[in-house]
């Protein structure tokens, strides 16, 4: 019995060791830089997050001292609430410099041209760690009840870089898509400005599509109003297929353009014809 007991000692050891070794991978700073890491992350501690809640954290929730075999296996989910920022733990830092350190990283104001790859790259850096006060999308409850609402409005410019829908925003052009209208974004820069003129294309694409499409499928003349929200897109190479607001004309496919009438060489007769040669089979089914 005692050599049984045993045996199953060390199997519960090694099962823990297993499991510690899981959770140390899925809560390491590198994984914690996303959403969808931050999302498997707490998803293996929700239950234990209770563990590191500091005296000074306004939710006073602190489990410690009632599970600290179970605290001591879930030691990387420490990670959640108090990440590294460099070489400091967040916690450490005063509140006036995590502001401006956000700040420096992520601001941009009113201007889409300040968001350029690099700065998208810097505020990922900084906002990481505090990116779960942003995603009740996936997690259906942020970590704002464990580090509290004040450390995270410190972060507050990090909300940027998450959709309403709860997806992680990861380039210059999915930013300013996610910040600007059609207005702010296809100016007259855009030609001065490779990310600007794809992020305005991107999202005359992604919002007006069927006004751009060649003539046989545009939806332009049927929704023109609708389509004339967008007419700054035309900044781009992208134009209404349907015509221009204003009584403009674009170039057709078949070369000629909106607002020509296109005489067919083929008579009514002839058409009739060539369907009935085509399509035509009786009763007989091998035709």
């Amino acid at each position: 019995n005692n050599n049984n007991n045993a045996g199953g000692s060390i199997s519960t050891d090694m099962e823990v060791e297993a499991f510690v070794t899981a959770l140390e991978e899925t809560c390491s700073e590198e994984n914690l830089k996303s959403i969808n890491g931050i999302y498997k992350c707490h998803n293996k501690c929700q239950s234990h997050l209770c563990c590191f809640v500091s005296d000074d954290d306004q939710f006073k929730q602190d489990c410690s001292n009632q599970r600290p075999a179970a605290c001591n296996v879930y030691e990387p989910c420490k990670r959640l609430v108090n990440p590294i920022h460099g070489n400091e733990p967040v916690k450490t830092l005063d509140s006036a410099d995590i502001e401006k350190i956000v700040f420096d990283a992520c601001y941009f104001g009113a201007d889409p041209l300040k968001i350029t790859g690099e700065m998208v790259k810097n505020c990922h850096g900084v906002c990481a760690q505090r990116l779960c006060c942003f995603s009740d999308y996936l997690l259906q409850s942020s970590c704002r009840a464990t580090v509290g609402d004040d450390e995270c409005e410190l972060y507050s410019l990090c909300e940027q870089l998450v959709t309403d829908d709860g997806v992680e925003v990861n380039n210059a052009v999915e930013l300013k898509e996610n910040e600007f209208d059609v207005g702010h974004i296809c100016t007259s820069k855009v030609n001065e400005d490779t990310d600007l003129y794809d992020a305005c294309k991107g999202l005359c694409i992604e919002n007006r599509a069927c006004c751009f499409d060649k003539p046989s499928y545009s939806c332009y003349e049927m929704e023109k109003e609708w389509c004339d929200e967008y007419k700054a897109c035309e900044k781009t190479n992208l134009k209404f297929s349907g015509g221009l607001a204003g009584g403009g004309s674009i170039s057709n496919s078949n070369g000629g353009t909106s607002g020509e009438s296109n005489t067919s060489s083929t008579t009514p007769a002839e058409i009739e014809k060539a369907v009935f040669d085509a399509c035509y089979f009786d009763n007989d089914e091998s035709r």
